[in-house]
């Protein structure tokens, strides 16, 4: 819960200079699942192998939050200055948030 703000909205012309900009960053986040199925050697002969497992990765799958900004997680200023300053502790401003992938994978023994 944020407190009144002691001075006026947009009274500076940087966005990261009031309290309001201050709000809570919880989140819950699903980072990465993954599923591997190692076919049975008698399904596997009859495809002319040995052995044969199927898998599926994803990443960054799903997020649960009330954060207004990009990523909670984001921390794009200072990546960009090689360093972390209190200033720039969390900012995600012009920062791009970590994509959802997928990996899909065949491991064949032959």
């Amino acid at each position: 819960m944020l407190l009144k703000r002691w001075c006026k909205e947009f009274l500076a012309l940087s966005p990261y200079s009031g309290l309001n900009t201050i709000e809570d960053g919880s989140f819950v986040r699903l980072r990465e699942l993954s599923f591997a199925y190692t076919v049975d050697q008698e399904v596997a002969t009859r495809f002319g192998v040995k052995s044969l497992t199927v898998a599926v990765s994803g990443k960054n799958l799903w997020m649960s939050t009330d954060y207004s900004g990009i990523d909670p997680e984001l921390n794009s200023l200072a990546r960009t200055n090689g360093g972390i300053s209190d200033h720039q502790q969390s900012i995600d401003a012009f920062g791009v948030p970590v994509p959802r992938m997928w990996n899909f994978s065949l491991k064949v023994g032959l």
